[in-house]
């Protein structure tokens, strides 16, 4: 018999202004603290502003929808529980998030807390540390840190592709040796 489960993405906004709210953290300790189903159910994703759920397997595609419909309601419960909202704006976010992409691991990034320009190293040691319980509770603490010290050690793709183009100065040997690589 088949089965059929739902996994979601829930994006946390600020109920006055609807801006995206960095709450997840709250969220989960709400969850866990009142009803103590966060780590069956709930999880942290990369970006605070974002929680995802996921139901059981069920044969009926009803029971799917009445559970999601619960677990929509239990986040909505505790997002409303939970701590004042960060401040930063949606223009800050996405001045962090076009630095990220230009800067890559290499270079300065925005720290999520404090907004600030600051080594990419330490911004990625804090998101690590952000979700280092999430990790540890689906037992993947291990593989990441080894994951983080070889992106750490040896650059993103991003990094990568810099360094040929730098030491072939072509555009088409850094695309040929990163298909390669791809390939590999």
């Amino acid at each position: 018999m088949r089965t059929v489960g739902v996994e979601e993405e829930l994006l946390l906004l600020d109920g006055e202004s609807g801006e995206p709210r960095a709450l997840s953290a709250a969220v989960l300790a709400s969850v866990r603290r009142e009803r103590g189903v966060c780590g069956e159910v709930f999880e942290a994703e990369l970006q605070r502003e974002q929680l995802e759920f996921a139901t059981r397997p069920q044969e009926r595609m009803e029971d799917v929808a009445a559970e999601v419909v619960r677990w929509r309601a239990e986040a909505a419960r505790a997002w409303r529980a939970g701590e004042p909202p960060s401040t930063h704006g949606v223009a800050l976010l996405r001045l962090a998030t076009w630095r990220a992409a230009r800067e890559g691991i290499g270079g300065g990034l925005i720290h999520p807390v404090s907004m600030e320009p600051v080594p990419a190293e330490a911004v990625v040691r804090a998101l690590f540390d952000h979700v280092r319980d999430a990790l540890e509770d689906n037992g993947d603490l291990v593989p990441a840190q080894d994951a983080l010290a070889g992106l750490l050690k040896t650059g993103n793709g991003a990094q990568i592709q810099r360094d040929l183009l730098r030491r072939t100065g072509s555009l088409r040997a850094t695309a040929a040796a990163c298909v390669r690589r791809t390939q590999n």
